[in-house]
Formats: C-alpha cells, sequence, structure tokens
C-alpha cells in the first residue's frame, strides 16, 4: 500500500467517527458538493534527518481539503471551525494512543495548522489542514506497484 493511501484509509476511519455527513475521502480531487474531502500531498523536502545506521526519518506532507456549507449565519460557520477542532483532537488523541496510519515504522501523524477557509463562495466553502506522517525508513525499502 502505497502512504497516500495508508493516510486517506486512516482518515475514513476517523471521519466516521467525527461526522455523520461524511462518504468518502478523494485523492487530489475535490467536488463542488458539500461534505466532501480531498487528501493531496504537498511536494516538500522528505528526509528530516539520517542516523549514522542509515535510518532516515522521512516526513510526507499532505493538504486535507473539504468542501462545507458556508453562510453569514454564525451557527454554520462555528460549526465548521469546531470540526476542525475536533478533528486536531482526535489526531492528537490518536497519537497518544499509537492509533496511526498503517505506513511502516511509522513514528507520528500531526497537524500543521488549524484547519481554515481557503476559498468561500455563497453556499460552500472549502477548507483545509495540513498535516505531516513522519516515518523511519532504512535505505532497503524500495516501492512497489
Amino acid at each position: 500500500m502505497i502512504r497516500i493511501e495508508a493516510i486517506k484509509d486512516y482518515l475514513v476511519e476517523m471521519l466516521t467517527d467525527l461526522t455523520q455527513y461524511f462518504e468518502t475521502i478523494n485523492i487530489n480531487f475535490l467536488s463542488n458538493e458539500p461534505e466532501n474531502y480531498s487528501i493531496d500531498k504537498i511536494p516538500t523536502q522528505s528526509k528530516i534527518e539520517e542516523t549514522i545506521t542509515g535510518k532516515k526519518l522521512m516526513k510526507d506532507v499532505y493538504n486535507f481539503r473539504c468542501r462545507k456549507p458556508y453562510s453569514s449565519e454564525m451557527a454554520v460557520n462555528l460549526s465548521n471551525m469546531g470540526f476542525w477542532e475536533t478533528f486536531e483532537s482526535k489526531i492528537y488523541s490518536n497519537n497518544e494512543q499509537g492509533i496511526l496510519p498503517n505506513i511502516k515504522e511509522i513514528q507520528e501523524i500531526k497537524c500543521l495548522n488549524c484547519g481554515s477557509i481557503q476559498r468561500a463562495g455563497t453556499e460552500t466553502c472549502e477548507m483545509s489542514i495540513q498535516i505531516e506522517a513522519d516515518y523511519i525508513e532504512d535505505g532497503s525499502q524500495e516501492l512497489s506497484l
């Protein structure tokens, strides 16, 4: 399984606990319909550090996006921000409990910022949060497709 798929599966499980409006998570695609989600890999430097034994601490950074209802009503927008606060808390709690994506030698997954609106229309908005997955690579691993 490739890492982005493992992240997607992890988030699917997490969202099932967080919201009743969730259907699926796409990869690199966010439709115009509310309550859909996408996980997109952000191009960044992958290697954080290398040990004397040749093991490497690596990272993948993702943009987790969603389209949510949006209006001038405070309750709608508070609900959107509450979703992200709950999401961040769940990521932190999962790390503490050792509930992590199915990535070989994963160390942690973390939110790099808070969820926020990226684009707003009259009825929906696109929101996102950036997440990072840190893992160990021993140098002998090869990706097989």
